[in-house]
Order: C-alpha cells, then structure tokens, then sequence
C-alpha cells in the first residue's frame, strides 16, 4: 500500500497493479480499433471503438480510486469508474463523430464493461442521474490532478476531454440530451439489426481488449496470426492415407461424394460475391464431417487472397460429438502438423479446459483463458450453445467472443438438433450475421430441415444419392400400444440371437425398465459392460453383450462406455445396448438391427444412421419404430416432445415400411408440416430488435429443467478430484488480491474436473438428504461409502419412481 501511495505522489496514475493508466488506455484503444477494423471497412466506427477502448477506464484519474487500487479503504462508491468513463466516452465520441447512435453506444459499452449489457431503450433513465454528487465529487478529483493528467491526456489524443473537465455542467447536458433523445422505436428493421450487431461489436471489442491487456497477454502473445500452410491440400493428404485399399460399398459413396463436392465447389469459388450460407445434405456415415472440414479450408484460402483471415467455426450439438469431431480434425492436422496447438485447434465447450501451448509458448492458466475464452484460434469446435449466446446474450463472459465472428466460417453440424421453436430466431440471426459481417455458414445434415434453405447445395444431385441407398429398412408398428414389458417382448421375438442391437428409449426410467427385463431374462449367458474393461477381456464369443446408456450414468463411464462398445462392433461382437437419445446424433456406432420408441422423425433416422452404418449387410437392416405407453397408457413420447412431433411423424408412417432411399422425400414432407402446426417466431427477435439486451440474459438454446447436480465417488480418482476441489475453496481466504485471477483460473479447471462425475437428477427428499460437496455450490454428494445405495453400477444413479429424459447434452 504504501508503494502504491508513493507511487501516485509521484504523479503516476494506475489502472491495474504495475500497469500504467496512460498505457493502460493507449493498449485497450489500439487493440479496439483493430478489432473492429478486422470486421468492418468503416472508418467511423473504428474512431469510435478507439475511443471507446482510450476513455473506458478515464474515472481511474480520481484519488479516490488511485487509493483504492493501493489497498486504502474509500468511502461509498467515490471509487468505482464505470459511470463517469461512460459520460466522458459518450460526449467525446459525439464530439469527434456527431453521431447520437454511436456516442450512446459507446456510453452503454463502457457503463456495463465490468457486468452485463442493459437496454438501450431504457438509458433516458440513467439520463436523469448524470449530474448525481457522486458524479461531482469525482470530475473535481480529476480536476485537482489536471496538471499531471494533461500531458496523459494529449499524448492519448484524448485533449477534448479538457474541455469537459473544464465545463462539466454544459458538457453533462449535452449528453443528458443525446441518451435521452434517440427514438429507437423510429428505427427500420435495417437499422434495428445494424445497431444491434454495431453495439456487440464494440462492447465485444471492449471487453477482450480490456481483460487482455490486463492480464498482460496483449504483451506477451502475439497477436498476428499465422498458419498460412492451414491449407485444404492437408485434408486431400489425409483421406489418400486414411482410406487407402477400403473398397467397401460406404467406402465408394463417401469416395464418389467427395469428387462430385470438389468439383462443384471450385465453381462455387468463382463466384464473386461467394455464397452466404451454403448446405452440404448427405445420408449418415458419407464422411460429412471431413468433407465439411474440407470446404471451410477451400473458403478460407480464397478469403485469405482477399485480404481477410478467417476463422473456421465448427459447431455441434451434444459434447459427445465435439470429443469425436476434434479427435477427427486433430488427426487430420497432424499428419502436417508436427504440434496442435490451441491457437490452431481449440476445443471449447463448458465442460472442458484448455491444455497445452499458445502459438508454441507455455503460458499460466489464467492467460490460456483469456485467450482461449475469446476464441483467438484458427478452428474452434465447440456447441450450438456457446455459438449462439455469443451473439444473442448480455453476458460480458459470453459476447466477448463476437468480434471474432467477423468474416468466420461457421459450420452447422446436426442443425435439426435445434429446439423447434428456436428455428426462426437462429435463422434470421445467423442471416443477418452473414450479411453485416461477412460470416459464412456451411450447413450440414442428412435430414436438412428449413431452417436454412441456403444460397448453394455442394453435393449436386444429392437426391440421386440417398434413392441409391439401401442399409436400412424402418418399420413402423406404431399402431400398436406396447408396455415397457412388451417392448422388451417384441424385442425377443425380433432378435436372431446373433446379431447386435440397439434399442433407444425416449425416458430414462422406461429405458432402466427394458434394460433390467432384458438382464434378467438372459440371465448369466449375457455379460454386462460395467464389468469390461477392455474389448480383449470378453472371452465367450457365444454370449451377447448387454449395455447400457443414459446421463444417469457419470459422464467419465459414458464416454468409456461408448468407445467400448465401438471396439466390441468392429470386432463383430453382439452388443446389445439399451440406450435414450444420449446415442442418436453423431455417435459413430454400427448396429445390425434397432428399436426406437415414437418421437420426431429426424430423431428416428438419427437412430438408423447408427444401424448397418457403413453398409456392411447388401440385404439392409431393419428399424422397428415403436409406441410405448406408461401403466396409465400415456405414450412414453409425449413426455418428452409433446403431441404434436409424434403425432406428425405416426402420420408420415402410413406407408408401415419406409426404404432409406425414400428418407429425402418423406423428411422434406415431415418439416413441412412442422411448420405448418409450430409457431417458430420467438419473443427474443422482438428484443434484439429492440436492443433490449437485458431481456436476453436469461436466453440458452437448453429447455430449462430444475434437476440437482449430483457428483458420485466412483472410484478413487474421483476422490481425489474432490479434495483437489475442496481444498482449493478452502484456501480461499488466504489467497492475495493480486494471485486472484491466478487462483479463479485454477479453480475453474478443477471445477471442470468435477464434471466428469456429476449426473443430473430430478430433486426428491432422497437427494435432499444429501450433504452439498462444499457449502452453496449447489453439488450434492454420494460418497464411496454409501455409493450403492445411489448408484447401481450398470444403470447409474437410481432415482425415484418418476419420469425423466431431457438427455440431450449442450
């Protein structure tokens, strides 16, 4: 403290510990400036984000912060700084620019820079408080320092601001008239979606620029990207060394399928302007992902001619997926990459940590975070949640990503997987990003829904492609009302004995149901996988294995689980896996025959494109599409869509037996009437059209359900995760101020460790009972010693006798 204080004595003002006011401002307005000057030609909004950036800590002139940074307690609030930056950065941007939008943008930006964006609508009412005491009382602190601050202030171009210390009152109106003078209501919807992307960009901009700097990495990282060999030539390498001498049916298809888009797509590539949004439709099991991966590498090597560097954003649905996709891209960089780094390739999602080196040097955690978290990498994989709450939110932490969405290319992997009612909302948002900001979006399925029509296929004739297709059958016995026990009896009378099997559950107390009756009618001829550790432990190739899949298991054993059970498969072994949704989308499984309880119909054809997948029986397989219904006799289904979903698609089952090669026809139809039956609008447009971005703070792609984090000790590792977490919160108190940063970071890692033995589960007096992990986490805890009375070792936590499901993993 007292080195502080000297410090200050000498005329030296402090935004942060050991870093300068005057350099502070300088860095974060450059970086500002640069960033937006990467997502727009617009010279006036790049003068105002260097502003924005040069102003946003200006109130770090007063004593009274000047002593709080040194570790002296000030009264009241004389030493907060958001406000009178955001006046200062809102009249000297309307000075500069006389532009009233942008100076009430800049004012909101920096007003919330320490928290979350709020209305724009409403800043007529932070209007009438401008000229409060606390204001005064903090304009005269910078004024009796004006003598040390003037030369700061010139060498920053900031000498305006002169003028408005030196008339505060006159200066004070000005800006009282602007926030409370903009009509907002009077904008067209143009200019509402403009301004709305406009006041991102900058508060984005801000946030990553500010948060950077401070944390030294603006120093210490580069900030020039490299990687100019990042070429799709490395994919064309891959695929001749992955798949030489595979000469399978599926083999040829994939083969055939990635000729047809290269071709297509050099035509594609000489079109000026390139297409905004272009599809890639293709059956489940065509080699989409790499084919994806190759056309985002085609685009970006054209952009880089023009001139930009964009990034590839891959995004997906469920984490499930995003392990298996970045395992595929890091294979595919690595037979040209001697390192994957994770500013080449990040991982991103809230149940991981990034580990490993940032453009080829070890850096602390907390640093890795502050650029990873900004997604300052050339390809990010990460999920349909973290993409869009990077542009429809008020979270600082969450938007701080959009600037890099500049000129991006974001492929949509799954996008069927969406929430209905959310289509219209990502439509026109992800639209509307393409069109102000240069992104372009590939999306990808094999049940394209009309989310997005896109401007330009890839795959020409695909239709021709899926009528050629023959792996599977579906059959449709939905006309008939079945119990868990008679499923588990249809089942019985389908199974050869021979073959593996999948039957996927729409509930997970349903799916425990079939998969006990099953346990127990095979007795001890079948072997359970809980008991299997590798593929090689199964000796008895007569017996069937019996599996099981739900989030009421831990997601280390899930994880463990599935890539067991692919083992097993490539081995011809006969799994039989009783599973919910948890293994629809993505999971790259291949069953001989599948079950699948009524739902959507996308959700049904998930199911077959994990069944003779790569088309290794030429007389196809069959899906038996189910209806299950409780002891009361309501469908198992409607739990979990609704009645309309499962209605729709009982209805497109008419025909009984639908061919794979007649999919397209029939989803196309499927969606339509989805549509026609939906309301897809949603309240959300309404508020970002109306910049109301406090209304959009609660906003998430995840159906809400009020379930309890339970962590399950179920082994010794898990054990220690726990006490690595535990004594962590408990040093707490004797961390320094200074070490915070450090220490936050540490404790999100651990934190995300603790992930891998958490489930989710409905609140009951059981779980009431048990003792929270640490005091307030809201993480309830069954330790070792009673862990059998909760958790059963092949179907995971044993809840009570009520329905759940909800499995799907963001």
């Amino acid at each position: 403290m007292v080195k502080r204080l000297l410090a200050h004595s000498c005329n030296l003002f402090y935004s942060h510990k050991n870093i300068l006011l005057r350099d502070h401002l300088r860095d974060v307005g450059r970086l500002c400036a640069r960033y937006v000057k990467n997502c727009v030609n617009d010279g006036k909004l790049i003068e105002a984000a260097s502003l924005i950036g040069k102003t946003h800590d200006f109130a770090k002139y007063t004593d009274f912060f000047q002593r709080h940074l040194g570790g002296e307690k000030v009264k009241g609030q004389l030493s907060t700084h958001s406000r009178l930056s955001a006046i200062s950065s809102a009249w000297i941007v309307n000075k500069r620019l006389s532009d009233p939008f942008l100076s009430s943008a800049a004012f909101l930006c920096v007003d919330c820079h320490h928290g979350s964006l709020e209305n724009f609508g409403e800043l007529y009412k932070i209007a009438k408080f401008l000229n409060e005491p606390l204001i005064t009382h903090q304009i005269n602190s910078i004024r009796k320092n004006l003598q040390y601050i003037k030369d700061e202030l010139n060498e920053l171009d900031l000498e305006d601001l002169l003028d408005f210390l030196n008339e505060p009152g006159k200066c004070m109106k000005e800006i009282k008239d602007i926030l409370g003078g903009i009509d907002y209501l009077l904008w067209d919807e143009e200019s509402r979606w403009r301004n709305y992307f406009t006041i991102l960009l900058f508060y984005s901009s801000l946030i990553d620029a500010d948060r950077k700097d401070a944390g030294r990495v603006y120093e210490a990282i580069s900030i020039g990207r490299g990687y100019k060999d990042l070429l799709a030539s490395i994919v064309i390498s891959y695929r001749k060394g992955r798949f030489r001498g595979l000469n399978r049916p599926i083999d040829r298809l994939r083969e055939e399928i990635f000729v047809l888009s290269e071709k297509n797509l050099e035509g594609v590539l000489t079109r000026q302007p390139l297409p905004r949004i272009i599809t890639i439709t293709a059956p489940t099991g065509s080699g989409k992902t790499i084919l994806g991966f190759y056309v985002a590498l085609k685009i970006r090597e054209a952009a880089l001619i023009n001139g930009e560097k964009p990034r590839i954003i891959y995004s997906l649905p469920f984490i499930n997926i995003i392990e298996q996709t970045y395992s595929v891209f890091t294979d595919i960089l690595s037979s040209h990459f001697n390192n994957i780094t994770v500013d080449l390739l990040l991982k991103h999602h809230h149940l991981t940590f990034p580990e490993g080196k940032f453009q080829g040097e070890d850096i602390t955690l907390d640093r890795m975070l502050l650029l990873t978290d900004a997604w300052d990498s050339e390809i990010i994989v990460t999920t349909f949640e973290q993409l869009i709450r990077s542009i429809i939110g008020s979270r600082g932490s969450s938007l701080r990503k959009f600037h890099n969405l500049a000129n991006s290319i974001i492929i949509l992997d799954e996008v069927q997987a969406i929430p209905l009612e959310m289509w219209g909302l990502i439509q026109e948002t992800l639209t509307k990003l393409t069109k102000f900001f240069n992104a372009k979006i590939i999306m990808m399925t094999a049940t394209r829904p009309v989310i997005f029509r896109g401007d330009y296929e890839i795959i020409p004739d695909h239709e021709e492609i899926f009528k050629r297709l023959d792996r599977f059958t579906i059959i449709s016995h939905a006309d008939i009302e079945m119990t868990p026990r008679e499923v588990v009896k249809f089942f019985f009378s389908k199974w050869d004995g021979k073959s593996s099997a999948l039957i996927v559950l729409n509930t997970i107390k349903t799916s425990k149901i079939v998969y006990d009756e099953i346990s127990s009618k095979l007795g001890k001829k079948a072997i359970r996988l809980g008991s299997i550790n590798e593929a090689d432990d199964v000796g008895d190739l007569s017996h069937p294995i019996l599996a099981y899949l739900s989030t009421s298991i831990v997601p280390k054993e899930r994880k463990r689980r599935v890539n067991l059970i692919r083992d097993l498969l490539m081995e011809g072994r006969k799994v039989i896996l009783v599973s919910t949704q948890v293994i629809e989308a993505g999971v790259d499984l291949d069953f001989d025959v599948a079950f699948r309880d009524i739902g959507p119909l996308d959700s049904i054809i998930q199911v077959s494109g994990r069944c003779n997948r790569n088309w290794r029986h030429k007389s196809g397989s069959q899906i038996h599409v189910i209806r299950l219904v409780d002891d009361q006799g309501r469908p198992e289904a409607e739990k979990i869509y609704g009645k309309i979903l499962p209605n729709i698609t009982i209805n497109a089952f008419r025909r009984k037996i639908i061919r794979e090669q007649d999919i397209l026809n029939i989803i196309n139809d499927y969606y339509d009437k989805v549509l026609d039956s939906c309301n897809v609008r949603s309240e959300h447009l309404n508020h970002m059209k109306n910049l109301a971005y406090n209304n959009l703070s609660g906003f998430s792609l995840i159906r809400d359900e009020p379930k309890v984090s339970i962590f399950i000790e179920v082994d010794d590792e898990a054990v220690r995760v726990l006490e690595s977490f535990r004594e962590a919160v408990n040093d707490f108190a004797s961390i320094e101020r200074d070490d915070l940063f450090k220490y936050k970071a540490e404790l999100r890692k651990l934190r995300v460790n603790l992930e891998d033995y958490i489930v989710n589960v409905w609140p009951s007096e059981r779980v009431s009972s048990l003792n929270e992990i640490v005091p307030k986490t809201g993480i309830y805890h069954v330790p070792r010693d009673v862990l059998s009375a909760y958790y059963d070792e092949e179907t995971g936590f044993l809840q009570e006798d009520r329905d759940h499901g909800g499995d799907y993993i963001w």
